[in-house]
């Protein structure tokens, strides 16, 4: 079920209901405002996964526009550094990258269409890339007759296009 995907990716890494709660929150409506009510500690995670760009299995996100900012990604890292946690960007796009690494991200989960800058942001930073190499072809290979929507064939279809030349 194709589905489910539009809402994991943004709590990936919750051991909890709450945390969950917690990390999308975190994600999605980060502000200096707010940084107070975030100081709470999050049980029981690891790592915190922040959604710096859409995916393909977003149906209403671009994989190549930033989903958070960079002052907001580098809050949330703040917070979960100061918690003792570790913080990974699902970063498709190369903006995404760029801001995640500015950020201060630990480590940038996909980084498919990542260019020269970005490359050089991560490693002056020492930021981890944990690459999808094959994971794109497959769906394509596929196409829609696991129940992928066309929406997300048509993305897995562009970011085929792109990986090859980002990777070299």
């Amino acid at each position: 079920d194709w589905r489910r995907f539009t809402i994991l990716p943004n709590t990936a890494g919750a051991k909890t209901a709450e945390d969950a709660v917690y990390i999308a929150k975190l994600a999605r409506a980060l502000t200096q405002s707010m940084q107070d009510h975030y100081q709470q500690p999050i049980s029981g995670a690891d790592w915190i996964k922040l959604m710096a760009t859409g995916g393909i299995h977003d149906m209403g996100t671009d994989f190549n526009t930033p989903e958070l900012s960079v002052e907001q990604m580098r809050l949330a890292v703040r917070l979960a550094h100061d918690a003792g946690r570790k913080v990974l960007a699902h970063a498709e796009g190369a903006a995404g990258i760029r801001n995640a690494a500015r950020a201060g991200v630990d480590s940038i989960e996909h980084g498919t269409v990542m260019d020269a800058e970005g490359a050089r942001l991560m490693k002056e930073r020492g930021v981890t890339l944990v690459p999808t190499l094959y994971v794109f072809q497959r769906l394509v290979e596929e196409g829609t007759s696991t129940g992928m929507p066309d929406t997300g064939f048509r993305k897995a279809q562009e970011i085929v296009r792109h990986q090859g030349p980002a990777f070299r």
